[in-house]
């Protein structure tokens, strides 16, 4: 079942799974974390080599809510290299995502040509027959302003109704946000956010994560109020088991509408893109003491479709 019933609910818990379509082992993974653990919502990646094996499993998935993950760096476009020549290497690849955000900043990416990418992965996922609830990507370069700007109006032509928030709540992740402050990556990345905005003149609201909930709202896109990161509630504390994690991260935002972020699947050795502990994270979607941890914590499980 993926709505937990209680009389007045302290909150709303979305649980999501990127990755859907990298490889059959992830694709398994994530419909494993569906149909007999707490997910109740993944996206989809049109431009991976296992998309049209992960569509069979969605068609079959009635229940599962599906988004798309908009990938600019990862893998081959869908469009043919040569006519989108500032997204792609020699090679006719995406760039890897640090320089796809130099290049965006320096002015030397066309915008046209991130549109007309996105067109062609939201029409690839209308032709397969999937019903796209929500709107997200690879990386999360759809919170880069001029990428948030394109993302926002093809998700209102597309009547796509929710995208996932840029805001990353920090209170239950000391380890991650001390080395982000300490490296002054989080200062150094809301530089490269304002000076994107005003670079490609965009509203201050779409600027930094905390204001873009506004500019979603202004736009009648829905979001969650928060995403929480499964992958960093354990960083650096190698082993480590997330029941303690999430059980800290749920007492914070009782009475909030939050989204879990999850890589799950099963060890594919064929994969290129890997993630080191997928299969852990699988395992704690798949664990009953979670749903007893979202029951005692009186959460709603809820997908995109609800909000």
């Amino acid at each position: 079942m993926k709505t937990t019933v209680v009389q007045t609910p302290l909150g709303k818990l979305l649980v999501h799974a990127d990755d859907f379509g990298v490889s059959p082992r992830i694709n398994n993974g994530v419909v494993a974390a569906f149909r007999q653990g707490v997910l109740t919502s993944t996206s989809i990646m049109p431009n991976q080599p296992w998309f049209h094996h992960a569509v069979e499993l969605a068609h079959d998935t009635p229940g599962l809510d599906i988004g798309i993950h908009f990938t600019l760096t990862l893998g081959r476009p869908l469009i043919t290299p040569e006519k989108i020549p500032t997204l792609v290497d020699r090679k006719g690849a995406f760039l890897p995502p640090y320089l796809f955000a130099l290049k965006l900043l320096l002015r030397r990416i066309s915008l046209g040509e991130i549109k007309a990418e996105l067109v062609a992965q939201l029409e690839c996922c209308n032709a397969s027959g999937l019903a796209v609830s929500h709107v997200d990507s690879h990386h999360n370069m759809h919170i880069l302003p001029p990428v948030a700007s394109l993302v926002v109006d093809l998700a209102r032509e597309y009547n796509i109704p929710a995208m996932r928030s840029p805001e990353l709540y920090r209170g239950f992740m000391p380890h991650f946000f001390a080395f982000m402050t300490k490296y002054r990556l989080l200062s150094f990345f809301s530089m490269i956010m304002k000076s994107l905005g005003e670079r490609y003149d965009l509203p201050p609201l779409s600027m930094k994560p905390s204001s873009q909930q506004g500019y979603l709202a202004a736009t009648g896109i829905k979001t969650t109020d928060f995403i929480v990161e499964l992958r960093y509630l354990s960083f650096r504390q190698r082993p480590v088991s997330l029941l303690p994690t999430v059980e800290q991260a749920l007492a914070y935002v009782v009475g909030k509408t939050v989204e879990f972020v999850a890589h799950p699947g099963y060890k594919d050795k064929s994969c290129s893109y890997g993630y080191s502990d997928r299969t852990g994270e699988l395992g704690f979607l798949l664990d009953p003491d979670t749903v007893t941890l979202i029951e005692r914590f009186g959460f709603q499980l809820i997908s995109y479709r609800d909000l």
